[in-house]
């Protein structure tokens, strides 16, 4: 009870309950919707028929964003070049040192000239992103993607389940409008339905289907003004769910949907025009893949084909008989599943735990928003440096297991120096020290 009577502790009480009022009653904040699939910004620019096509999404919108500051870092820092570095210079080159440190003291002098390049620019790609997807606007400002574009979108995703054979002298596009007027047929069915008949109808029936994944989007109400938007406060009281959009302003006439929109007000989606790059499957997959090539080619270039690949497929161990030689063999087989082992988890690590950061800032902020919630921002800087460091020095590590020679071929005691390969060292002008 003593430390309520303190000034100090009944000011900071004060202030916490006082925002966490006003944060639920003036100023909440919205709980955008949650996708692990990053939005498409664009309407398909390039198709490859059955094998998908091309959109430009956040996250690559992001991603490049992430590579104007890169570009933007290194102007800045290298613009006024000094023998006593200064400012945003001895910054970037104490970044540079620290990581080239590691790069040393874990794959040798030897290699570190080789890996150095790929660690820093991992290094530096992750992070940015990382850190720049703080920043305010990220997640909520962007377009508008109307009900009747996000209703029409959940049908031609059902549309794809239907098993339908192509007709003579039809075409592909005229086979997928017929998916979707069927589709559209049983919504509309279903939607003429009592609420006793809905209830009634089996779970595989299609409109009852489309009815649980209407119900569980939910769309925001805007102002029409403009085509620029951002995230209402308030939007507990500004929102309505897709199905009551449906029920409200969809119509049909002779089997053809039609969309209605208030006069005043627009209801859809906000597609966000930034997302972190890392929350993309498809960029830390590119990363994982950029990583792994590096670390084969590495491996291979170092030890030569049959000595590199003598870790998947030795049969030297037939010498000493067959028991032995199929030992060896089934150790290659557990190697070679190492390596997609090590894409998937270069993948889904990254992008796991920035996505769940992602998340965390949602949550925290929707449930204490203004000051209140800046210690997580500074807990997703920590994640943030220590993700883009994992992953940069996984690919060292990965790297410098691949050219250290193994089995009976020749190689060092001393843990970090990687056996040489003359000839490589000589091109690229490393100077051997391995004793």
């Amino acid at each position: 009870m003593g430390l309520l009577r303190r000034p100090k502790v009944l000011l900071a009480i004060g202030l916490v309950l006082g925002s966490l009022i006003i944060s639920h009653t003036i100023l909440r904040f919205p709980f955008p919707p949650i996708q692990i699939k990053p939005e498409a910004l664009s309407k398909e620019l390039i198709s490859f028929g059955g094998f998908g096509s091309f959109n430009i999404t956040n996250t690559m919108l992001s991603s490049w964003l992430g590579l104007a500051v890169i570009f933007a870092l290194i102007y800045f820092a290298t613009r006024k070049l000094g023998l006593v570095p200064r400012g945003l210079q001895n910054l970037v080159e104490a970044v540079l040192e620290w990581l080239y440190s590691i790069v040393v003291s874990v794959a040798g002098p030897g290699n570190a000239r080789r890996f150095y390049p790929l660690v820093a620019t991992i290094f530096i790609f992750v992070i940015i992103n990382n850190w720049i997807s703080l920043m305010p606007g990220y997640g909520t400002v962007g377009k508008m993607e109307l009900a009747d574009e996000v209703i029409e979108h959940i049908i031609e995703e059902k549309a794809e389940d239907i098993d339908l054979e192509l007709e003579p002298l039809e075409t592909e596009l005229q086979l997928e409008e017929r998916r979707v007027h069927q589709v559209e047929q049983q919504f509309e069915v279903f939607l003429d339905w009592s609420e006793e008949e809905r209830a009634a109808a089996p779970s595989d029936h299609l409109g009852k289907q489309i009815f649980a994944e209407l119900e569980g989007t939910d769309l925001h109400i805007y102002d029409k003004v403009g085509p620029f938007r951002v995230m209402p406060f308030r939007t507990s009281k500004q929102k309505m769910s897709a199905l009551e959009y449906s029920e409200e302003y969809v119509t049909f006439d002779d089997g053809e949907i039609h969309f209605e929109q208030p006069e005043d007000k627009r209801i859809g989606l906000l597609i966000p025009y930034f997302r972190n790059a890392n929350t993309g499957l498809n960029t830390t997959l590119a990363l994982a893949l950029v990583a792994m090539f590096f670390v084969e080619f590495w491996g291979v270039r170092t030890l030569g084909i049959f000595g590199y690949g003598s870790k998947f497929f030795n049969f030297s161990g037939f010498r000493n008989g067959l028991t032995t030689g199929f030992i060896d063999l089934f150790v290659g087989m557990l190697e070679a599943i190492s390596e997609i082992a090590r894409l998937i988890s270069f993948t889904f690590r990254l992008f796991g735990n920035m996505f769940a950061g992602e998340i965390l800032i949602f949550v925290m902020m929707f449930l204490i928003p203004l000051g209140l919630a800046v210690p997580f921002y500074g807990l997703e800087l920590f994640v943030g440096f220590i993700q883009a460091t994992i992953f940069a020095v996984l690919a060292l590590m990965f790297a410098t297991i691949a050219v250290t020679a193994h089995g009976h071929e020749k190689h060092t005691e001393e843990v970090g120096q990687p056996a040489a390969n003359p000839d490589v060292d000589q091109k690229e002008g490393v100077v051997d020290t391995t004793p």
